[in-house]
């Protein structure tokens, strides 16, 4: 069966069927094969996270955590081990990701520059194909939009209704350029006012719910369809809601051998004050996987739906020093 999914990213572009880049985990395919003849394309879920590293997952060996949703996806599909972002940088990564096209093409070369609303893009063929399409979450290709001093409040406010250049594509849109404010953020639709998310919320449990709500619209059509969910986290800053930081004694983590320089003045441990909130935010994100991949089964949707979850680069953590 490892046949199933050879595919390059630039095939997945082309063919609007199946493929993936530097996978995360892993991309679990309908358990009864590809839908038969005659029957809708496969819908697609692409999950993407940011900056989480591809040892930070129980199923590869990290003792630290227990990512059983995760681990679960990467047991029934199949797990890139090998995989690495040839550019790891948002940007960059991401331009890679939605173009199909290597930085030295897009001229996307370091973060926050704009891609061209000229590129071809794989939400553009995937709508050609027939297929509705949508984006939750973290965008980060619409240059320095979304700055004001130096908060990350949100990008496209300077977007009017129905105006979608910039989206490159995506058909639904609930996002935002860029940012990390996880308790106090706001996402942006074709209404030119931004929507901030539920106070006391989590930013990455109020986008699934999104994803879900339309992806559950979807299901009253006879259009197949592909979301790309993209989550902020477990990026920067290292928090989490109290129930994920409570799950985690940061004085027993198992720091890897090369960790080196994470001491400072005070005598804190500075890799392990990172990791707390990292692998917090990291099992929120995993928890949210379970309940996506529950949806789709409850919604008669797991038999025609490809799940892709891939990171667009790692973290340090103090490992070499480096962080």
């Amino acid at each position: 069966m490892k046949d199933r999914l050879t595919y390059s990213r630039r095939d997945f572009i082309k063919t609007s069927t199946v493929g993936a880049g530097a996978a995360l985990a892993g991309s679990a395919l309908p358990r009864n094969g590809w839908a038969s003849a005659g029957t809708a394309k496969p819908n697609v879920l692409f999950i993407l996270v940011d900056q989480w590293r591809g040892q930070a997952l129980s199923c590869a060996g990290d003792p630290n955590i227990q990512t059983n949703h995760i681990d679960r996806l990467a047991h029934e599909g199949i797990r890139f081990s090998r995989c690495c972002s040839n550019s790891p940088l948002c940007t960059p990564y991401r331009a890679m990701l939605q173009s199909g096209r290597y930085p030295t093409r897009t001229g996307i070369s370091n973060n926050d520059l704009l891609l061209s609303p000229e590129e071809n893009c794989i939400a553009e063929v995937f709508g050609a194909a027939g297929y509705a399409t949508g984006y939750v979450g973290k965008w980060h290709l619409d240059g320095d939009s979304g700055i004001k001093n130096n908060n990350y409040v949100a990008g496209f406010q300077h977007w009017p209704a129905n105006n979608v250049k910039h989206r490159q594509g995506w058909q639904y849109w609930a996002g935002f350029n860029r940012g990390h404010s996880y308790f106090d953020s706001m996402y942006w639709t074709d209404k030119p006012e931004g929507i901030q998310i539920p106070a006391g919320s989590f930013e990455p449990d109020v986008q699934t719910d999104l994803a879900m709500d339309w992806i559950a619209e979807q299901k009253k059509t006879e259009k197949s369809w592909f979301m790309m969910l993209s989550w902020g986290g477990p990026h920067p800053p290292y928090i989490a809601p109290d129930k994920y930081m409570n799950m985690f004694d940061p004085a027993g983590f198992k720091l890897r051998r090369n960790v080196k320089g994470n001491i400072d003045k005070n005598g804190i441990d500075l890799a392990r004050k990172d990791l707390h909130g990292y692998y917090a935010h990291a099992k929120c994100l995993d928890d949210n996987v379970g309940r996506l991949m529950a949806f789709l089964k409850n919604s008669g949707l797991d038999g025609n739906t490809i799940v892709i979850l891939t990171s667009d680069h790692g973290d340090m953590h103090y490992s070499q020093g480096a962080t």
